[in-house]
């Protein structure tokens, strides 16, 4: 099991006209680098005692009908999966859940961001979320994403937990599930909503016809009220727990959900059967016939094929027009997620939402009115292959990522996980500078649990980000040749756009030796050696850790004016020089001050460790996990 990164929190004083960011630090990811060129011993002993202190497996728990607006806007809880191993919390940004949620509206085609909040189990939000507004048979996708380990889930319904303060009672009826089906690409086996026996009265529906979305069990109450009017399966009135507002605490029933059939590799949310997740249409990984639940570990999704059906609907009735990502600078098509120039070992992972910490660890959805309200805040940021290109690449590219009104934050344009992968499917889709990459079976977060290659649960992730299922794609052989050559070419003919640009992370010097880190790093962690490759890319290290330089085997000139690599003419760098840098650093303050009123950094990071084996007849038992970007 790896280690994850560390942030540094920076609060925002009362005189900073600029946001606060998070910039992340050489804790874990550099471990990734550390693999072939090596780490300083007192690197590697931070990097052990960071890790030992650190709980990095966190359950969220997941409200009742969170695809409806008053489900949006309750908020998620942080809890440990073990206590014996240490509390989570939301505020430590090593532990931070994010959640990121998109509604398409069938009849225009229109889509909406919205980023439910998540907050500490047992406390309350430093400010309740906006209820968002919802359109008229609307579809709810929500996307999740973790900066520690493995992200477990469970419903408000197997908990059994008392909130601090009264629930929220969901007033307005939501439409009994109506959302199309999920395409002939997505695999199938989404588990049914079970009915449970009904252990308290059912909630009462306001109108006719129309389940009742019950109260939020265990949260604060949110601010507002809006119209859950979105058509998108509910947790039927049996099967979800009726609670009573009431002063002092709520107690949530438990309630079962259905076990999938025995012997059968299925999409599931958790190894226990769930009301809540299933009925939602929730996938965290696969149930593995002989292993039981393998997660995706920082990744999963609810409802997102009925999502994404809606908006390629939307698409070919000419009701959505997605966006071409532009040409960069350097005359070529702008990166996606689905780009070799960008990819990562784990491509089209965790989500772009953001939030607010208060001093006292309480934390707020990350809009205008709350940057006002919730004075001295840290804001916090999910390490992601989205967040890499949307906050950093694009803009040093000359690109802009693609963004919609922000249903919490006054309709103020935001980017998405959603938004990339549809973005990505139109144009990368379609072989736009080169061969389209999807989710391969050595991504390590589609291995099962012995580490081996599985069909069905790399089929079930990719049906999260919208992806046609194997054999669609290439082979793992072919995808780290295609990463090696394509990344490798593209990064040194863009290096004089990069290499001026701030790191997302202080364990690089600036953003083209991070990028250049990240695909060293991804050659081991895909196993690339295994297919008879050479690892492109060397990276010199600092003596604190720092990537300084980067040398290619395949050397390629830049295609805009500037001095170029530095260390261009050497095939291979030197693993280590003994002269510390302080550009890390540096340039992650200048990167605050310049994005501080635009978009957030810290979104990404390197992977830090070597993956299990990709080998289809590997024999280690070791999940290894990894912090990636």
């Amino acid at each position: 099991m790896s280690i994850r990164r560390g942030w540094i929190p920076r609060r925002r004083g009362p005189l900073q006209q600029r946001r606060s960011v998070v910039i992340a630090i050489a804790i874990v990811a550099a471990a990734a680098v550390g693999v072939t060129v090596g780490l300083t011993a007192s690197s590697k002993q931070l990097i052990r005692r960071t890790a030992a202190a650190v709980n990095m497996n966190c359950t969220l728990v997941v409200p009742a009908n969170p695809l409806s607006a008053p489900g949006l806007a309750t908020p998620y809880q942080l809890t440990a999966t073990n206590p014996a191993d240490g509390p989570c919390n939301e505020a430590n940004a090593n532990q931070s859940a994010f959640v990121q949620a998109a509604v398409i509206d069938p009849a225009t085609g229109q889509i909406s961001v919205y980023n439910p909040l998540v907050i500490d189990q047992g406390t309350t939000p430093a400010v309740a979320p906006v209820v968002p507004t919802l359109p008229a048979g609307g579809v709810v996708g929500i996307w999740f994403g973790f900066n520690g380990n493995t992200l477990s889930f469970v419903g408000a319904d197997q908990v059994g937990a008392t909130a601090t303060t009264p629930a929220a009672t969901a007033t307005t009826p939501v439409a009994t599930a109506t959302t199309p089906a999920a395409t002939a690409t997505t695999p199938a086996a989404t588990a049914t909503t079970p009915v449970a026996t009904a252990t308290t009265p059912a909630a009462t529906a306001t109108t006719p016809a129309a389940a009742t979305t019950a109260t939020a069990a265990a949260t604060p109450a949110p601010s507002g009220t809006g119209p859950a009017t979105a058509v998108n399966p509910v947790v039927s009135p049996a099967a979800t727990p009726s609670v009573t507002a009431a002063a002092g605490g709520v107690t949530t029933p438990t309630v079962t959900g259905t076990t999938p059939p025995a012997g059968a590799d299925t999409p599931a949310a958790s190894g226990i059967p769930d009301a809540i997740l299933q009925g939602s249409n929730c996938v965290a990984g696969e149930n593995i016939a002989g292993q039981g639940f393998s997660s995706f570990t920082q990744v999963a999704a609810c409802n997102a094929t009925a999502f994404f059906q809606a908006a390629n609907t939307a698409i070919q009735a000419g009701l959505l027009t997605v966006p071409s990502p532009g040409t960069a600078v350097d005359g070529q098509p702008c990166l996606t997620t689905r780009n070799f120039g960008i990819i990562d070992q784990d491509q089209s992972d965790n989500v772009t939402a953001e939030y607010l910490a208060n001093g006292n660890g309480q934390t707020a959805q990350d809009t205008a009115a709350n940057q006002t309200a919730v004075a001295g805040s840290t804001t916090l940021f999910n390490g992601s292959d989205n967040g890499l290109i949307d906050f950093f690449v694009d803009p040093a590219l000359g690109c802009t990522p693609w963004k919609v009104p922000d249903l919490a934050n006054n309709g103020t344009p935001g980017t998405a996980l959603p938004l990339d992968e549809i973005q990505s499917a139109a144009f990368d889709g379609n072989n736009v500078g080169g061969p389209e990459a999807l989710v391969p079976l050595n991504d390590p977060m589609t291995l099962d649990n012995n580490g081996n290659f599985s069909t069905d649960k790399t089929n079930a992730y990719r049906a999260l980000v919208d992806m046609p299922t194997l054999p669609a794609g290439e082979t793992p052989a072919e995808y780290c040749g295609d990463m090696e050559s394509i990344q490798g070419v593209r990064l040194q003919q863009d290096v004089n756009l990069l290499i001026g640009k701030a790191s997302p992370l202080a364990t690089a010097s600036n953003l083209f030796t991070f990028l250049a880190s990240r695909l060293q790093a991804s050659f081991v962690n895909l196993n690339c050696q295994n297919f008879g490759l050479n690892n492109d890319v060397s990276i010199t290290m600092d003596g604190n850790g720092v990537a300084v330089a980067a040398c290619f085997l395949q050397q390629v000139n830049a295609v805009t004016a500037g001095a170029g690599n530095p260390t261009f003419g050497m095939t291979v760098c030197p693993a280590t020089t003994t002269t510390p840098t302080a550009s890390a650093s540096a340039s992650a303050t200048a990167s605050a001050s310049a994005t501080a009123t635009a978009t957030p950094t810290a979104a990404a990071s390197v992977s830090p460790t070597v993956s299990a084996s990709a080998s289809p007849s590997a024999t280690t038992t070791t999940r290894h996990r990894h912090r990636h970007g």
